[in-house]
């Protein structure tokens, strides 16, 4: 089961780091701004947990969460712009709400029970 949340959360992520990259260079690029800038703001807060989740610490699973819903935010606001946007909006939303579900059912599976073998 721990497997199969962490290959989620992993997937999540992945997916919206692309629907990210896929927005900005391609389908739905800003008029009047290089897309370099809101790309380098919308990566550069994914790129921090990176590390963390592909070596499955438990603690960046944790903070990581919080990232997500950030994105979530983001995603539900894309929902009410017309074209591209909104199909981008309910994917990213979708990724990102599966990455931070993942996560804390990641993080909940992984507790270590008061009186384990670790705590004599």
């Amino acid at each position: 089961m721990v497997r199969v949340l962490r290959g989620v959360a992993l997937s999540g992520f992945f997916s919206l780091f692309i629907l990210i990259v896929l927005r900005y260079c391609w389908l739905a690029r800003p008029q009047q701004l290089s897309p370099w800038l809101p790309l380098a703001v919308m990566l550069i807060p994914l790129m921090l947990p990176l590390h963390g989740l592909l070596a499955g610490h438990r603690n960046t699973y944790k903070w990581s969460g919080f990232i997500a819903l950030a994105y979530v935010a983001y995603a539900v606001d894309s929902l009410f712009i017309d074209g591209w946007s909104r199909i981008l909006g309910v994917a990213e939303a979708l990724a990102s709400l599966s990455w931070f579900f993942c996560t804390a059912l990641y993080v909940r599976q992984t507790r270590e029970e008061p009186g384990g073998p670790q705590s004599s």
